[in-house]
């Protein structure tokens, strides 16, 4: 791809560049956990926060699952009263609710996930650190029906509403893929980069 050809991309997909600050945050046992952040969003002015990572456990989580296009929304949500390990945390946190989809596991192993209604008591513990992307604003927009504008195609995934995505970059390495004798196939391979690029 041509550096022309991924600047077109980078507009057409409304791409920017932002350095990152990151904020490390824990949870304790009672607090309810998209509350807690969303408060923390809103006490520390973060403008384009999203969550990095999170470990910890809950025993209640209220999930919206995954609707056909026929199906109402309201019938997919159910609240879950049990203890779940978290196994990942992800979205942002823009507005006055934030966007979240959850992975928990439960006593057996067994995994459920969806986005994230609310009611996720914390059990012992939760530690998350959330991103803010200092060059840039997140914000939510609505078509004129108030439905989240989306329905972009991106290769052969079509989006049903949207997909909100932070790319990180590591300034001082680069990154490629090499064949390897011992798999049989291109693997991972970690080189320092000359010059560290420049965001504007």
């Amino acid at each position: 791809m041509s550096h022309e050809d991924a600047a077109n991309l980078s507009r057409n997909q409304q791409a920017q560049a932002s350095s990152l600050v990151c904020y490390t945050l824990r949870l304790k046992k009672g607090q309810e956990l998209k509350t807690s952040l969303m408060k923390f969003v809103k006490e520390t002015n973060l403008k384009a926060p999203f969550v990095m990572t999170c470990v910890g456990c809950v025993s209640k989580a209220t999930l919206r699952l995954a609707a056909s296009a026929e199906a109402s929304y309201s019938e997919k949500i159910k609240t879950f009263d049990q203890f779940f390990e978290i196994l990942s945390l992800v979205g942002t946190l823009s507005g006055d609710r934030g966007h979240l989809h959850i992975s928990l596991g439960d006593k057996d192993g067994n995994v459920i996930g969806g986005h994230v209604m609310g009611d996720l008591i914390i059990y012992t513990t939760a530690e998350i650190v959330i991103g803010e992307c200092s060059n840039v604003t997140y914000s939510r927009e609505f078509d004129k029906d108030g439905n989240v504008i989306g329905g972009h195609v991106m290769g052969d995934l079509i989006i049903y509403t949207t997909a909100e995505i932070v790319i990180g970059e590591c300034s001082n390495v680069t990154y490629s893929r090499e064949f390897d004798k011992e798999t049989g196939y291109p693997e991972l391979c970690i080189k320092p980069r000359d010059t560290p690029p420049v965001f504007n």
